[in-house]
């Protein structure tokens, strides 16, 4: 008569990264200088990159310099297009276009992954 060998099953501790990590809350301000190319393509650039990465976590100005030089000073701008990123863990700033998309993802903390288009 065959015995019936029953075995136990080994249960596994495995440490699974929470899928719904909390994103966090962006303040955007671009200064800009009116329609110059530069500037132009910072801003068409950022917009995009928000509403394809960041979807409804964030807060952008766009602050034209040569309408608004008041707050360009107090921000100590010395350069458009600058973006001002704050977050609740860090402050940052870029100066230029923002053409280098990767780049700018890298500094937010996000990959091209992070987008559902």
């Amino acid at each position: 008569m065959a015995g019936n060998i029953k075995g136990k099953k080994k249960e596994k501790s495995i440490d699974r990264p929470d899928k719904r990590k909390k994103l966090l809350y962006y303040n955007l301000r671009l200064f800009i200088a009116g329609d110059e190319p530069n500037s132009r393509i910072a801003k068409e650039t950022l917009e995009n990159l928000c509403k394809k990465y960041l979807y409804e976590n964030y807060k952008l100005e766009i602050i034209d310099v040569v309408k608004d030089f008041k707050s360009a000073i107090e921000e100590k701008i010395f350069f458009a297009p600058t973006l001002i990123i704050e977050t609740s863990e860090f402050k940052s700033r870029i100066v230029g276009s923002l053409i280098d998309k990767k780049k700018l993802l890298d500094i937010l903390g996000l990959s091209e992954t992070n987008s559902d288009k």
